[in-house]
């Protein structure tokens, strides 16, 4: 593991090196924006498959197959990560100062302010399936596919991997830690699973009939979402217990509020769709098809992409919506 040399240089000039620095160091920049609708284009035609907030809420980022476009919610400005080859899985580091995403067999983080790699890691011997970092910044998880089929902790100061756990069934589809860093989620086939994320303790197991595509928690960490092709589900932590659930068809994303009393879903053929998970019901829905979604991280507001434009022009798009707008508008994006 060796950060880029551009990288070790700038921070030699300024003092030490650290990769700690970078991700887990403090962050200045405008203050937010809270618009009731904010429409984001990309210089140039992408198939968005992720929809990532900066976890002070500034910033979003949206991923293709080889670029990650990353917009300021202020200013509207438009920076581009283009990539040789294809990445699999997105995670922003808990400054919003590096992103780190899984490239084939490696995990590779990359300098957000200094627009350049910090460090690769040589993480599985099979392609890398989900990133996720912890809450402090000070480790990281990552699982990977058939045939090798495991998750792994890694100490991000060191290189070193301080847990291994091995999946039962198939490929690795997620892993999250949980917000109070006590906990690790993951996927895998139909399979659920929370472990305790110092010891890899087993805590819970949770048998679905589809394989779970994403995972992710409240920001009290007391309830945790997965998705999967056709449909959501809402469990409590760590033992879970289900909450809510709520089919549909060609799921493509979803995500639970930061509150914990909603959940999002986007979906190719059923639209946009909000459920409160303690009425148990449907309170908006948007008319359309939509690759992803994701709720800004103080939860006023819920981001999607629009991959047909406006008016139908196929100019893919980023809307950011107030959800107080939201229960006033129309269900048009």
């Amino acid at each position: 593991m060796k950060p880029s040399l551009m990288i070790v240089l700038g921070w030699l000039v300024a003092g030490s090196f650290s990769v700690l620095d970078s991700i887990q160091g403090g962050q200045e920049g405008l203050t937010q924006e809270k618009p009731s609708l904010l429409r984001l284009k990309p210089a140039r035609h992408c198939n968005f498959r992720f929809l990532v907030y900066f976890p002070d809420g500034k910033m979003i980022a949206a991923a293709g197959e080889r670029s990650i476009h990353c917009w300021n919610l202020k200013t509207g400005a438009e920076r581009v990560i283009r990539l040789a080859t294809e990445f699999s899985c997105i995670s922003i580091s808990p400054n919003g100062k590096a992103l780190v995403f899984g490239q084939g067999l490696e995990v590779r983080f990359w300098d957000w302010f200094a627009d350049a790699e910090i460090m690769t890691l040589k993480a599985h011997q099979t392609r890398i399936t989900g990133v996720s970092i912890a809450p402090d910044g000070k480790r990281l998880a990552s699982t990977s596919e058939f045939p090798e089929m495991i998750g792994r902790v890694w100490d991000i100061d060191t290189g070193q991997s301080v847990l291994k756990i091995p999946f039962e069934q198939s490929d690795a589809k997620a892993i999250a830690f949980s917000p109070d860093k006590k906990f690790l989620a993951t996927s895998h086939g139909g399979l659920v699973c929370v472990w305790n994320a110092e010891t890899g303790e087993n805590v819970s197991r949770i048998q679905n009939e589809h394989w779970i595509e994403s995972i992710t928690f409240s920001a009290d960490g007391s309830l945790m979402c997965g998705v999967e092709i056709r449909g959501v589900y809402v469990w409590e932590v760590p033992h879970g217990k289900q909450r809510f659930r709520k089919k549909s068809e060609l799921v493509r994303a979803g995500s639970i509020s930061p509150t914990g009393k909603h959940v999002a879903l986007a979906t190719t053929i059923e639209g946009l769709q909000i459920w409160s998970i303690g009425l148990q019901r449907e309170v908006l829905r948007i008319n359309g098809s939509y690759p992803a979604v994701a709720f800004s991280p103080n939860g006023d507001a819920i981001a999607y992409v629009n991959p047909r434009g406006v008016n139908g022009s196929f100019d893919t798009e980023i809307i950011v919506r107030s959800l107080e707008s939201l229960k006033n508008g129309s269900n048009k994006p």
